[in-house]
């Protein structure tokens, strides 16, 4: 399947590696759950990148091909990056410089009274940095969001249509004006 015909999603992304492993399980599932709020919200499951590239179940995954799937998820596949900003994160840092880098639109969650830089709240595309206090906040929060970027959306799509219809209009009476060159007295 192309790009053009695959149906784009949003990403989960967030400290994994990083994690001991009794928390990262909790957070794993979490990010399912993330996941699962988007296809409520959007009609499209969200993207959990440990679903397909865990760095236990699939350590045998070379690292070079790993960076090139979820870079060109992140870069061609993907609608709206949700950063959960639970712990600092090496991986998820990239991630958000290719949505920044690739115009993909970004939200972050952010655990009270963690602190987030200003190098990845600050970038062009973040959307909103929702403060939360609580998993459960922040699936309230996530979908509150999606609610409204949804909208945000199809007015989009609605504006482009109209636009479309206009210029093709308008190329229609560009042609209905021009003479004909047969028609010119000579």
């Amino acid at each position: 399947m192309s790009d053009e015909t695959k149906v784009k999603a949003p990403y989960i992304c967030g400290a994994l590696t990083e994690l001991s492993l009794d928390y990262r399980d909790a957070v794993k599932e979490f990010y399912v759950r993330l996941g699962d709020v988007c296809e409520e919200i959007l009609g499209v499951r969200g993207f959990v990148p440990h679903e397909h590239y865990d760095p236990i179940k699939n350590a045998d995954i070379e690292d070079a091909l790993v960076y090139e799937a979820e870079r060109h998820t992140v870069t061609r596949q993907t609608t709206l990056l949700i950063v959960y900003a639970i712990e600092p994160s090496w991986g998820a840092g990239i991630e958000v410089g290719w949505a920044n880098e690739h115009e993909v639109p970004i939200v972050v969650l952010v655990p009270k009274p963690k602190k987030v830089s200003r190098l990845l709240t600050g970038g062009r595309m973040v959307q909103e940095v929702l403060q939360v206090f609580d998993e459960k906040h922040a699936e309230l929060c996530l979908k509150a969001f999606l609610y409204e970027f949804n909208e945000l959306a199809k007015n989009e799509l609605v504006r482009e249509r109209e636009n479309k219809e206009i210029d093709d209009a308008g190329k229609g009476l560009d042609k209905a004006e021009k003479p004909d060159s047969t028609d010119t007295p000579s």
